[in-house]
């Protein structure tokens, strides 16, 4: 019996140290940058890992106030820990409301899928919403991990 604690402890031990799968980030409007802009440290350390990065949107709006709502445009700006930069944009629609009720809707739409950074470490993602736009609370930001052992 006495054995058997000794071999079960530290298993159940290392299996309590396992890194989760996925992180979440949410920025509140009123927590952005100078620039306007939301930010996030992104960890992408694990060499083993493909990344998916998902954003979301929490607007608290009614029905009539989204049919009138326009697209949401945004500025992608994601920093390697090296400094090299990868720009892009991206744009949120009705189609991408994922849960709805009469005052709030939850947008989701994926900004990278199964991405393999070549520089790995701490990552900064900036979200630049076009002039003029209106926007949801706040935006967050999914980081999930799949692990890849054929690497």
């Amino acid at each position: 019996m006495n054995l058997k604690v000794h071999i079960l402890l530290p298993l159940l031990l290392l299996a309590a140290c396992v890194r989760p799968s996925s992180d979440e980030i949410f920025v509140k409007c009123a927590d952005r940058d100078e620039r306007g802009r939301f930010c996030y440290v992104l960890d992408m350390d694990d060499s083993l890992c493909a990344y998916t990065l998902t954003l979301s949107a929490l607007w608290d709006i009614n029905d009539r106030q989204m049919d009138r709502l326009p697209e949401v445009k945004l500025g992608v700006r994601m920093v390697s820990p090296e400094g090299e930069a990868v720009e892009s944009s991206l744009v949120l629609t009705g189609e991408d409301i994922v849960q709805r009720d009469f005052f709030s809707k939850y947008m989701e739409k994926d900004i990278t899928e199964d991405f393999r950074p070549r520089d790995h470490g701490k990552w900064q993602l900036y979200l630049a919403p076009e002039d003029g736009t209106r926007l949801p609370e706040g935006f967050g930001i999914r980081l999930k991990r799949k692990w890849d052992t054929e690497n």
